[in-house]
């Protein structure tokens, strides 16, 4: 039995031109049949991005305490995304990374942990 399940997840940017920025994906996961999870957790949601001139905290709901890797992706063109925190427990996360933060644009996204 082979499961493809699929879960909403958004995204959001900082971008010193155009300012604030949502996004929205799926993520699929797939199961062997072999314990995968069957009730995985609900959609993601970024409810805020707030940028400091040493950090940018993010803050979700609906991980329904389960925990979610950040991901972060210096452009959307070439569509490449670091994983820069796994298993973060809770609804936020501050990246305090000085190369990062100086950038003038930058997207993170999440992603239920496997």
């Amino acid at each position: 039995n082979n499961v493809l399940t699929a879960e909403d997840f958004q995204s959001g940017a900082i971008n010193d031109t155009e300012g604030l920025q949502f996004f929205a994906d799926t993520l699929f996961i797939g199961s062997d049949g072999g314990g995968g999870d069957p009730n995985p957790p609900s959609s993601l949601a970024i409810t805020g991005v707030a940028k400091t001139p040493d950090a940018v905290e993010l803050t979700w709901q609906g991980a329904d305490g389960a925990a979610v890797d950040v991901e972060y992706s210096p452009d959307l063109q070439t569509a490449t995304w670091e994983t820069i925190a796994s298993g973060v427990a809770g609804e936020s996360f501050e990246d305090n990374d000085a190369g990062r933060n100086a950038a003038a644009e930058g997207y993170y996204r999440l992603k239920p942990s496997l």
